[in-house]
């Protein structure tokens, strides 16, 4: 499972060098002078080389943007993660990136929903790592755009401060998995967008790497077994590469607010209430774990989990199909 896991960890720091770019500290590179607005692929793959010793981790960050240009052993593997990028972006392909990437900040998208006639005030993310209360709620407060300087106003010092958090937390751990990895990545890029462009910049580096990799695993798996994805053209594809899978767990409402009397229908109310939540949600987000660990996908995959409900996204390959019946069977079994 090298391969996979090597493709794994590939798509998902397949971008990072656009974090690591918009610091503009000064870096020897192995692959020629990036510039602070040079291609952030050679900004990645000097990452990877920083913090891994697997040249073809480094390889396939280096060239996603031009398989051709990979090692002949590999340039299958670029082509994946490649197409598993455009296709995470497809929302962006007729657009350029045109936007200034150092002071454009992630836009929440809440402040983009409009009710009737009222043009509601837009609220930018502050560049900064992802925070909890003791209640488990994250501590970020989007800030209104009329608050943010506009004139000479830059992001830089911001991204110098949360690269400087995020290397300081890598350098804590002697090796690390995947999933690691993509905890890092939620912790730390979050708060940055994925790419400026002239409409407003909504998606996080996070959520854009996050699919690149769910994706990226989904083809993998579809060459391995099906043996004939063709990789050209990432927006003319004929075959249906990915399946969408989703759960719903039915009579949840009945199930929290069910009480043995009326007698009983106030005592320990509260208490019952988020007893039952809790339950349900764990319910839920265990049958999502079976379903990823019994078909060997990652975390990655789990595109929605709550409200008793899962969307996860998987290769449309026989196996995952047989598999899922499988789980079904133990499931119901189970219950």
């Amino acid at each position: 499972m090298e391969n996979l896991e090597n493709i794994q960890l590939a798509a998902l720091l397949h971008d990072i060098g656009k974090f690591y770019q918009r610091t503009e500290l000064k870096h020897e590179s192995k692959y020629g002078a990036s510039g602070m607005k040079g291609n952030h692929s050679k900004w990645s793959a000097d990452f990877v080389q920083q913090v891994f010793e697997n040249e073809e981790i480094e390889n396939l960050v280096l060239n996603h943007h031009s398989p051709s240009d990979s090692t002949k052993n590999i340039a299958d593997f670029s082509k994946i993660i490649r197409n598993s990028d455009c296709h995470s972006a497809m929302e962006r392909i007729d657009e350029k990136e045109k936007g200034e990437p150092k002071k454009d900040p992630l836009y929440s998208v809440f402040s983009r929903t409009q009710l009737g006639d009222t043009e509601s005030d837009l609220y930018y993310v502050p560049l900064e790592k992802l925070q909890f209360d003791s209640e488990g709620f994250e501590k970020l407060k989007p800030i209104k755009q009329k608050e943010k300087v506009s004139k000479g106003w830059k992001l830089v010092p911001e991204y110098k401060k949360l690269w400087s958090e995020f290397f300081t937390e890598i350098k804590q751990f002697k090796t690390m998995d995947f999933q690691s990895w993509l905890s890092l990545m939620k912790k730390y890029t979050s708060t940055i967008p994925s790419a400026s462009y002239v409409s407003q910049p909504d998606i996080s580096l996070y959520d854009h790497s996050k699919i690149t990799a769910a994706l990226a695993t989904c083809r993998y798996y579809y060459k391995i077994e099906e043996g004939k994805l063709k990789t050209t053209s990432p927006y003319s594809e004929k075959q249906s590469v990915y399946l969408m899978i989703g759960g719903d767990i039915s009579g949840i409402q009945k199930f929290i607010f069910r009480v043995s009397s009326p007698e009983n229908a106030r005592k320990g109310m509260s208490k019952r209430l988020r007893g039952r939540s809790l339950y349900l949600s764990l319910f839920n987000e265990g049958i999502a774990t079976k379903i990823i660990e019994d078909l060997k996908l990652s975390s990655a995959n789990i595109l929605f989990c709550g409200g008793g409900r899962f969307t996860i996204i998987a290769p449309n390959i026989e196996s995952v199909k047989k598999g899922l019946e499988q789980i079904k069977r133990d499931i119901n079994h189970s219950c």
